[in-house]
């Protein structure tokens, strides 16, 4: 079948390729920033058979969604120069953005 993906909001950002009617479909779209709603919509064109009769089917859809980001877990302030304190800066760069996608069926 034939999906075609795009996404309002990302410039230039569409997905078009054959895929087997088993495909899972999903998305990685760049450039996305926090706090703006965004829509991701597309299609996916195959073929039914239904009795003797053959035709097109056409299954549309769409995701509207926001991406939000807290500060969660943040190390406790550690003397800077100490062993310690290279390693918790380390460590809060690593885990304290956490970020979320939230997004919504829209009939």
């Amino acid at each position: 079948m034939l999906c075609v993906t795009k996404v309002t909001g990302v410039k230039g950002y569409r997905d078009e390729h054959l895929v087997p009617i088993d495909y899972l479909l999903h998305s990685s779209v760049p450039g996305n920033k926090f706090n703006r709603l965004y829509v991701l919509n597309g299609s996916c064109k195959f073929p039914v058979k239904v009795g003797s009769r053959t035709g097109t089917a056409t299954l549309g859809y769409a995701f509207n969604y926001n991406i939000f980001s807290v500060i969660a877990n943040s190390p406790p302030a550690i003397t800077a120069g100490s062993d310690a304190s290279s390693q918790a800066a380390k460590k809060k760069k690593k885990h304290a953005m956490v970020s979320t996608i939230r997004y919504h069926y829209k009939k």
